[in-house]
C-alpha cells in the first residue's frame, strides 16, 4: 500500500516529494562538494542549505568536523537559520551560521534509507 499512496500506481498521478527526500538531494550534493576538497579543518565551508525547500539556493558556513558531526546521523541535516520547515523532525542545534535538524518518523527513515553514507 505504502508505493501506491506515494504515487507509483499507474492509475494516480505522483504525490510530490517529501521533506526528507528534498533535503536528502541537497545533502547529496553536498557530499559531492567534498569530494576532492583539501584537508583544512580550521577552514569554514560553503555548504547548500539542506533544507525542505525545493529552490533553496541559501549556503550555510560549516566547518568540516562540524559538518562530519552533522552526517554521524543519516537523519540530520544543516539547514540555514529560519530554514527549519514543520513536520518530522527535532531541533538538535541552533547556531548563528545554521541550524541542525533531525528528521522522525517515516521521514527519518526516508533519510536514512537516502543517506550516502550508509
Amino acid at each position: 500500500m505504502g508505493n501506491t499512496l506515494r504515487g507509483k500506481s499507474p492509475h494516480m498521478e505522483p504525490l510530490p516529494p517529501m521533506d526528507a527526500e528534498v533535503e536528502s538531494l541537497f545533502r547529496a550534493a553536498n557530499e559531492r562538494l567534498d569530494e576532492g576538497r583539501d584537508d583544512d579543518v580550521a577552514a569554514l565551508r560553503s555548504y547548500l542549505c539542506e533544507c525542505s525547500r525545493p529552490t533553496c539556493v541559501q549556503r550555510v558556513a560549516v566547518h568540516p568536523a562540524e559538518y562530519d558531526a552533522v552526517r554521524a546521523s543519516g537523519r540530520r541535516f544543516v539547514v540555514a537559520p529560519g530554514h527549519v520547515a514543520r513536520g518530522e523532525l527535532v531541533v538538535l542545534d541552533r547556531t548563528p551560521r545554521y541550524q541542525v535538524v533531525e528528521k522522525t518518523a517515516e521521514e527519518g527513515a526516508i533519510a536514512e534509507e537516502l543517506d550516502p553514507r550508509a
